[in-house]
């Protein structure tokens, strides 16, 4: 397999050169057969490695504003002017998920983390720590391309946590998992429409993670991928097996975006032959296995936020107090994941 090195020093595995069915089963994070070292990030090395990814995205945003009024993307106040501005930050801002992958990528160390080391950073310190199913999170591994979840399964109640404005509840029940009785975590998470789904994790669950890099109109594409998932389900209309979830977005060149026409950019999971079951006076409903999900908002502490709100960039707009308008996708679904699966 052929690599190269990109920022954050992710490991790039080019797919289109990889079988799609290639992968070994997850790395086993607990045996850490090559005795890697065992790196716990607790709050205060949470909170020092997501400031610093704030900073980042805060000197970005300044970058994008000096050349924004500059011209560099049209006459300052139009409509287009302004839309490539947005796309300036939201192809190159850092999120949460960008250093999961360098975490994951990386063959030197397992990072672990819990709810307890997680808590401060979701509940107070950043506006958008990510999509961890932090509640009830006894332990989250990652390294050597793999990733690993425990849950704590003696908490039957509801706990609640707010994340961006928007509340999640968690809790633990009996479910019937492929004809096994299981006792398992469940997490709210909220969908592309920000209606909630529930997301349903075993007591030990995981999966591998990999990036790629595709062509797509002659633009280079950087796809991320989660896959090889075990022990995770989502229920929403019923249960269903999630097998990957894949992040793309076109590579921008430095502060300007890609072409305009030619941006991909979005978030999808992915349930091999989706249906929903529907009463018997009412067809079932097909669905696409690529479901759509809100992409990585950029990691911004609280203050951070509000700063921006000051700054009054008028390419800039928020929804709510620590959300960003305007913040979807772009494009179509790339076809090398089409391709990657063939379901779709």
């Amino acid at each position: 397999m052929k690599v190269r090195r990109i920022e954050w020093a992710c490991v790039i595995a080019l797919a289109m050169q990889l079988p799609a069915d290639a992968g070994e089963p997850p790395y086993d994070l607990v045996a850490n057969p090559d005795g890697l070292p065992v790196v716990h990030l607790g709050a205060a090395a949470i909170d020092s490695i997501g400031s610093g990814i704030s900073d980042r995205n805060m000197v970005l945003a300044g970058r994008i504003e000096e050349a924004y009024q500059s011209g560099r993307y049209g006459t300052p106040g139009h409509r287009k002017s302004r839309k490539n501005a947005l796309a300036a930050l939201l192809y190159n801002a850092e999120s949460t998920f960008s250093l999961v992958c360098a975490m994951a990528l990386q063959s030197d160390a397992i990072y672990t983390t819990s709810e307890a080391d997680l808590h401060e950073a979701f509940s107070a310190r950043f506006r958008n720590p990510g999509t961890y199913p932090v509640l009830n999170l006894k332990e989250a591994r990652t390294g050597a391309g793999a990733f690993l979840f425990r849950f704590d399964l003696s908490r039957p109640e509801v706990r609640e946590i707010t994340i961006g404005g928007l509340r999640m509840g968690g809790w633990t029940e009996d479910v019937l998992l492929d004809g096994r009785d299981v006792r398992a975590a469940m997490v709210e998470m909220h969908t592309f429409s920000h209606e909630k789904v529930v997301v349903v994790y075993e007591e030990v669950s995981g999966g591998s993670i990999l990036q790629f890099e595709v062509m797509e109109d002659g633009i280079p594409v950087l796809v991320s991928v989660v896959e090889d998932i075990r022990g995770q389900y989502v229920r929403k209309f019923g249960l269903h097996t999630a097998s990957a979830m894949v992040i793309w977005s076109s590579v921008a060149n430095g502060i300007d975006p890609p072409p305009e026409g030619r941006r991909l950019i979005g978030s999808a999971m992915y349930f091999p032959e989706l249906k929903v079951k529907l009463p018997w006076f009412l067809p079932d409903i097909g669905f696409g296995d690529l479901r759509r999900f809100d992409f990585p908002d950029p990691l911004l502490t609280r203050a951070a936020v509000n700063d921006l709100r000051e700054r009054a960039y008028d390419w800039l707009e928020f929804t709510g107090p620590m959300r960003f308008a305007n913040w979807d996708g772009e494009g179509d679904i790339p076809a090398a994941i089409i391709s990657r699966y063939p379901d779709w």
